[in-house]
């Protein structure tokens, strides 16, 4: 890829992330969860973990209690935007549905009440899901947030790598 054109695109996911995270904490009404790195980075990635898990065991009610009600997907599939209710048809019609799912969290970040998880994601699609049987590497980020008294993800972005 083109110097340039791998700059700019990183300039660009750079700048994505950062207007999310930016919108969130406009869009956070609770005053910041006194809680350490180490504590916040520990919930979330049992969390994530617990995700993995419901999204292979395709356990909708689990994937309910973890994404927060105003969750929204930056849908590598659709290339769009999309609601929890969304993402929680394409898992019960079998589009999201996955053979492997690894998550190797790379970079967290804890910002006041909210927590960013980044790196790769090794996916091995099935059944209904456009690319079943092959390998997909993506790249992504995760924001949750604390609110009511439990860590809810509210935000996700991922991306195939080519």
């Amino acid at each position: 890829m083109n110097t340039k054109i791998k700059s700019f695109t990183t300039s660009l996911w750079t700048a994505i992330v950062l207007g999310i995270i930016s919108s969130s904490f406009s869009s956070c009404n609770e005053q910041p969860h006194p809680i350490t790195h180490a504590e916040a980075e520990k919930a979330v990635r049992a969390l994530e973990q617990k995700e993995i898990d419901a999204i292979l065991k395709k356990d909708l009610e689990t994937l309910s209690t973890i994404w927060d009600p105003s969750f929204t997907v930056n849908s590598p599939l659709l290339h769009k935007l999309v609601n929890r209710e969304q993402v929680l048809a394409m898992t019960e019609k079998d589009v999201i549905s996955y053979e492997k799912f690894e998550r190797n969290i790379e970079k967290t970040s804890l910002l006041g009440n909210v927590f960013v998880t980044m790196g790769e994601e090794i996916i091995v699609p099935q059944n209904n899901n456009p690319h079943a049987g092959q390998t997909i590497r993506r790249r992504f980020t995760n924001i949750w947030h604390y609110k009511d008294g439990a860590w809810k993800e509210t935000n996700r972005h991922a991306h195939i790598v080519p």
